[in-house]
């Protein structure tokens, strides 16, 4: 059962569009949730769950527990919540892959180069018969794309598949990524150092093409515009070192760092998984997260280190490990290093019963909390604004939906009790999430059509004191 999850997960998370879209998330959440409640009844009823081995298992709780106490004390933890559970599921890889047989390992690692093929396929269609000059095959764009090959390529090679490593390698390029480029030369380089044989003097050739080739851009807006993201979240983990903003928050908090004379700087992600990491779950959170993470590297293949010091340098530079079909196939990748090992805890035939009965009444509670962020979003999508409200009360988006939907019939039937309901919710969604800075000229705004001046002068005081983007020169 185990080894069917992961196959499923890694097979079909690159192609729902690298599972960024929130039905794709839910979906796989969905289907890992309910095959790990099957296995577990099935395992209680046997009267032995075997677990991996206590290292691993405290480095996970720790991970677990301090990514739960971010989402908790996140000023946001309503819409950290679909970040978490994207986390727990990274997290969920690492806690079975040693469970799982290295029958079954071979078998997720053929899937992974499997799907590899069928994006090429895509990415080759895209380029020749869609004429996209960076293709992107499955995923949302061709930087994570990008990122998805940094990871897969290594493993070809790894398992003498040549041709496909060649034909991912070709699709590279395709995809523009410069910083992909000198990310693989850069592993290269450092997997070789000692040696210093023909792949160390290839890497550092490539990285110095690469790093002429990018030059002229070095005044681009793109890199002004990654200098003030990665700077903001420099702030974000100074404003809470310990716990974070909460997990899948960056993109939330980032307005109150917004630069307002730089045009096109909103975003989703710090474009630097270190940054974002810290930012987002905290200091200790990061350490332990990275500690662990190389710790397991050195039980890794020289080709499985290749792939993660590829895609953790371009995810300096990028987002390619916020996309979360590339972070699970990390988090794979990083697990593969653990050998085959159960510590399994047997249990007496007097609590079978009532512990089985147990683990069905929290995996359908469990369901149902993976299945709400869907439910809504698709409120949302249809403007019930109202029921949305009453499944997620802390989320701001339906509050949000609810002021402007007010606002609208105000303007256009001028009924002052239909101001006073819009800046009702104005004011919930503020309370909410008061990082979103249109939210407190809107509610500035909609004092000055309800007359209140003096209202409006004190939502602008208040709103200057989550605008910290001059604390970044």
């Amino acid at each position: 059962m185990l080894g069917f999850l992961l196959t499923g997960l890694m097979a079909l998370a690159p192609l729902l569009r690298g599972s960024w879209d929130q039905w794709a998330q839910t979906f796989l959440q969905l289907f890992v949730s309910l095959g790990m409640l099957l296995w577990l009844l099935g395992k209680t009823f046997s009267g032995t769950v075997p677990l991996p081995s206590p290292q691993q298992r405290l480095w996970i709780f720790l991970l677990f527990l301090l990514s739960g106490i971010s989402r908790i004390l996140s000023p946001l933890h309503a819409l950290a919540d679909p970040g978490w559970l994207n986390l727990l599921l990274g997290l969920w890889i690492l806690f079975v892959f040693p469970l799982v047989s290295e029958e079954q390992r071979l078998r997720i690692e053929a899937t992974i180069l499997n799907v590899g093929w069928i994006l090429f396929l895509l990415a080759f269609y895209q380029r020749f018969f869609g004429h996209e000059e960076f293709p992107s095959a499955s995923l949302i764009n061709a930087n994570s794309f990008a990122g998805y090959i940094l990871l897969v390529f290594p493993l070809a090679l790894e398992k003498k598949k040549g041709l496909l490593g060649f034909c991912l390698l070709w699709t590279l390029l395709w995809t523009g990524s410069k910083g992909a480029w000198i990310s693989l030369s850069v592993a290269l380089m450092v997997l070789h150092f000692h040696r210093r044989g023909l792949p160390f003097w290839a890497g550092l050739f490539i990285a110095a093409l690469c790093l002429v080739m990018m030059m002229d851009k070095m005044s681009s807006p793109g890199v002004t515009h990654r200098l003030l993201w990665w700077k903001a979240a420099w702030n974000m983990v100074s404003q809470r070192p310990w716990v974070g903003f909460g997990p899948g928050a960056y993109g939330y908090v980032f307005p109150s760092f917004h630069v307002l004379s730089v045009q096109g700087l909103s975003t989703l992600y710090a474009h630097n998984y270190f940054l974002e990491v810290f930012a987002e779950l905290g200091i200790l959170f990061g350490l332990i997260w990275f500690g662990g993470i190389a710790r397991l590297t050195t039980r890794l293949s020289r080709y499985k280190k290749m792939a993660l010091l590829a895609i953790l340098s371009h995810s300096l530079i990028d987002y390619g490990l916020s996309i979360p079909a590339n972070f699970w196939i990390f988090c794979a990748v990083v697990a593969s290093g653990l050998p085959p090992r159960e510590c399994p805890i047997h249990i007496p035939g007097r609590l079978k019963a009532p512990l089985m009965v147990s683990l069905f009444l929290a995996g359908l509670c469990w369901v149902g909390r993976v299945y709400r962020p869907l439910r809504y979003e698709k409120l949302l999508a249809k403007e019930h604004f109202e029921e949305a409200r009453k499944i997620l009360p802390q989320s701001p988006l339906a509050h949000i939906g609810l002021s402007r939907l007010f606002y609208r019939e105000y303007l256009s039937r001028k009924e002052p009790h239909l101001l006073l309901e819009s800046i009702r919710y104005g004011e919930r969604a503020i309370e909410l999430n008061p990082y979103r800075l249109s939210g407190w000229e809107d509610l500035r705004q909609r004092y000055r059509d309800l007359g209140r001046n003096d209202l409006a002068e004190e939502a602008l005081q208040r709103g200057k004191k989550y605008q910290w983007a001059t604390h970044l020169f």
